[in-house]
This record gives C-alpha cells, structure tokens and sequence, in this order.
C-alpha cells in the first residue's frame, strides 16, 4: 500500500527532484524560502520513486536505470507494473505541434487585444499592460491542469 502511494507521489514530481541538489541551490533556497525535495527515508521506497519519475518521463528507463531498481530488491516483474501504473495514471503528454499550435494562437490573439486597446486608448503603457494581462489570462485558461490521484 505504501508503494502505491509513492508511486501517486511520483506523478507529480520533475527529474530535478532525484539526487541531492548542488550546493549552490542548497544555499540560495535558503536566501529565497524554496523548499527543495526530500529524499524519501527507505532507500528501496526512494529508487522506486525515482524509477517512476523516469519511466513517466522518458517513457523506457535505459539499463542503469533498471538495474538500480532491481537491486534496491524489486522485480522485473514489478518494473512492469510500475510502468502499467505510470501509463494509466500519468497526464497525458499533447504533441508538440499542438502545444506550439496553442501558444501561437495566444500570441495572434494577445497582438489583436493590443491593437484594440490601442485603437481605444493613446497611451501605448496602458495598452501593454492590459495586454500582458490579456496574455497571461489566455495562457491560463489553455494550459493543461494536472489531477494527483489520492
């Protein structure tokens, strides 16, 4: 059960999260507040996270990978079904033609509400400023939102 939990946490961390961060990260994390990832205290619990970080990720896990998992004391087998997992709960990845689609799209209508405003109001800060927020605003509204499994 708690395998299953960390395979849940996993869905949402990024491959910055595996291994210690360099020093310098340590250090201006602590300047700024950023909370870095903690390792997992199991070490056979944290090379399964990190094998379900890059199994989503890269879709296969090349042979270090592999044999990491397996001799934190898993299975083939198990690699199997860790992958089965991550396939049937990951996010779905858009192509990137759709993405850059997308982000044009944004661009195009962000140049046309400029253009209005401006036809509206003389001052170019302003028309700037009610764009950016116009872009910002359709950037969020077609970004995918990803669900965490509980």
């Amino acid at each position: 059960m708690i395998e299953r939990s960390v395979l849940s946490l996993s869905l949402g961390d990024s491959e910055k999260t595996i291994g210690e961060p360099p020093r310098w990260r340590r250090f201006t994390s602590g300047l700024f507040g950023e909370k870095l990832p903690t390792r997992l205290a199991s070490e056979p619990l944290e090379e399964l996270r990190r094998f379900a970080i890059l199994a989503r990720l890269h879709g296969q896990v090349d042979d270090d990978t592999l044999d990491r998992f397996l001799d934190a004391g898993y299975t083939v087998e198990q690699a199997d079904l860790v992958t089965h997992f991550i396939g049937l709960h990951a996010p779905a990845k858009r192509p990137i033609g759709s993405v850059m689609v997308a982000w044009l799209a944004i661009a195009i209508a962000a140049i046309f509400v400029y253009f209005f405003i401006r036809s509206l109001v003389e001052e170019p800060a302003i028309s700037l400023i009610i764009t950016g927020l116009a872009f910002v605003t359709f950037a969020s509204l077609t970004a995918p939102h990803e669900h965490r499994i509980r």
